[in-house]
C-alpha cells in the first residue's frame, strides 16, 4: 500500500540521515494511536511474520522499543539528529529473543525432543545460543538462552507431544496454560 510505502521511505532516509521520526503509533492493545518521536536504529524484515519492525529510541518512554511498521499511522522526519551508540549491535540485540517479539530478559531454557524427532533438532539450528545435546534413549535435549516470548510457546506448542520443556518452571507453566 502506498501510504506504507511513503511511511518506509520517510524511516528509511531518517535512519540513513540520523534525523529523528515523529509518528503516530497504535500499540497493540490500546485504544488509539499515540504521537512519538524515535531514532530509528535499525530496520528488520520479519519474512515468519510478514511485517518489517523498526528498532528505536522511543523518546516517550525513553528506551529501545520496537515498531511494527504497519502500526505507524503517520511518519514527518524532523531536523533534530541523533547518534546510534557505537556499542549498538542490532544482531546482538535481537538474539536474545526468538523471533522480533521483544520482552523480558534472556533465560537458560532447556528443550527435550523425542527420540522420533531429535534427527530434526540435530540438523536445525534455531537460535545461535543453543548447543543440541544426544541423549543415551535417543532423545536430544536442545539448551538455548532466551526471553519467554509468545513466540518461543508458539513454536514449542507447534512441536506437540514431541518436545518436552525441562525448564525454565515459568516456560513450563506458560507452554501448560496455552
Amino acid at each position: 500500500d502506498s501510504g506504507t510505502v511513503k511511511i518506509l521511505d520517510i524511516l528509511t532516509n531518517c535512519w540513513n540521515e540520523r534525523r529523528q521520526v515523529q509518528i503516530k503509533y497504535w500499540a497493540l492493545g490500546a485504544k488509539q494511536p499515540t504521537p512519538r518521536t524515535i531514532e530509528p536504529y535499525f530496520i528488520q524484515p520479519s519474512a515468519l511474520e510478514h511485517a518489517i519492525y523498526i528498532i528505536a529510541l522511543c523518546r516517550l518512554r525513553n528506551e529501545l522499543r520496537v515498531f511494527r511498521l504497519d502500526r505507524i499511522q503517520e511518519a514527518r522526519a524532523m531536523e533534530e539528529l541523533y547518534e546510534i551508540p557505537e556499542d549498538f549491535d542490532a544482531n546482538e540485540y535481537l538474539n536474545r529473543y526468538w523471533s522480533i517479539t521483544i520482552e523480558g530478559e534472556p533465560r537458560d531454557i532447556r528443550l527435550r525432543f523425542r527420540p522420533e524427532v531429535a534427527r530434526i533438532a540435530w540438523e536445525t539450528v534455531w537460535h545461535d545460543s543453543q548447543v543440541t545435546q544426544q541423549e543415551t534413549d535417543g532423545s536430544a535435549v536442545v539448551p538455548m538462552k532466551l526471553a519467554l516470548t509468545r513466540d518461543l510457546v508458539s513454536f514449542i506448542l507447534g512441536w506437540g507431544e514431541m518436545v518436552e520443556v525441562l525448564g525454565p518452571r515459568g516456560l513450563q507453566r506458560r507452554v501448560a496454560e496455552a
